[in-house]
């Protein structure tokens, strides 16, 4: 397979048709015809020159949703997602897969970060174990619930706008999937990280194989599956699964000032970055630094970007100095 064709392995069926009618949209236009290739450089290239459709217009700053197991608020600019079943440690059935996948897909338009969290002493313990026992299911039927995982935790992961997990208790099997499609991870001193389905007779199918194993390694994924291996807080940080621990009952506090401080960067840039870089990763060389450059020629020829960047240069803008170092308990 060449770089052409890997890239739009890569990326396939996320893709947005470059609008505009300037040099750029007709420059990445033709080298999209030419590879094969759209995706997440299209998805930038849209946003520039189109209204922000993909977020529904009817919600207001002070919408709260409350379904059977996801309840949702707003805090100023962040979006508050809990999941609501504390009595099943927040395993994941049918259902509640389709109410998160509806949040997702109706984000407020005034939304500029989320947070994740779950009801009562745990996160998220994957999969509901006996839903999935109760209901006779073929091979195929089971292939289609997998591939509804991976499309809401894409929603999550690829939506444009960066999600924070505030993390406590079992973050367990398809919990650990759903932690692994945010962007930002803060752990509470109690959260554990496991993958115990070689115990239950059972294999990933929520995204693991890819989410999970991209940030701690397939073959440490390997081993966690093989021995039920189950981590601390810490040891989660370590490799990647955490990127800050809390003190003791303030993961959801500390993960709400984090999400209300990327509320302020610019829209557009946390649009490219929570879209383009884990997909720039599955390209060739080429490819990926093509798919940066042009990402880059967008995001700062904006005209929110001048604003900006003349409030650094009038010395409005804080530089960047120590104590603006993030901490992160160990």
């Amino acid at each position: 397979m060449g770089t052409v064709e890997r890239s739009s392995a890569a990326v396939a069926g996320c893709g947005v048709i470059f609008e505009g009618g300037n040099d750029l949209a007709d420059f990445a236009n033709e080298w999209a015809r030419s590879a094969s290739w759209t995706g997440a450089a299209g998805d930038i290239v849209a946003l520039k020159h189109r209204p922000r459709r993909w977020r529904n217009p009817q919600y207001s700053r002070s919408f709260a949703v409350s379904q059977k197991n996801v309840t949702v608020h707003m805090d100023e600019e962040v979006v508050v997602v809990t999941l609501n079943r504390p009595a099943k440690r927040n395993a994941i059935d049918e259902a509640t897969l389709a109410e998160l996948d509806s949040v997702f897909s109706s984000l407020p338009r005034e939304a500029r970060a989320v947070v994740l969290t779950g009801a009562g002493p745990h996160f998220c313990a994957g999969l509901d174990l006996k839903e999935h026992h109760d209901k006779e299911r073929t091979a195929v039927d089971f292939m289609r619930v997998c591939q509804r995982w991976h499309s809401t935790f894409d929603k999550i992961q690829y939506g444009g706008i960066p999600v924070v997990a505030a993390l406590h208790g079992a973050v367990v099997g398809g919990g650990l999937e759903l932690a692994a499609a945010t962007h930002v991870r803060v752990a509470d001193p109690t959260t554990y990280f496991a993958l115990p389905e070689g115990q239950k007779g059972i294999f990933t199918g929520g995204g693991a194989t890819v989410r999970v194993a991209r940030i701690i390694t397939p073959g440490r994924m390997v081993e966690m599956m093989l021995t039920g291996r189950v981590l601390t807080a810490k040891a989660g940080m370590t490799l990647g699964l955490a990127h800050e621990i809390s003190v003791p009952g303030e993961s959801l506090r500390a993960a709400l000032a984090l999400a209300k401080r990327v509320a302020k960067n610019a829209a557009l840039s946390n649009y490219a970055m929570v879209t383009s870089i884990s997909r720039i990763a599955d390209m060739s060389a080429t490819d990926g630094m093509f798919a940066e450059s042009l990402m880059a020629a967008v995001v700062q020829t904006g005209g929110e970007v001048q604003t900006r960047l003349g409030a650094f240069v009038d010395k409005s803008l804080a530089k960047v100095t120590p104590q603006h170092a993030a901490v992160g308990a160990g």
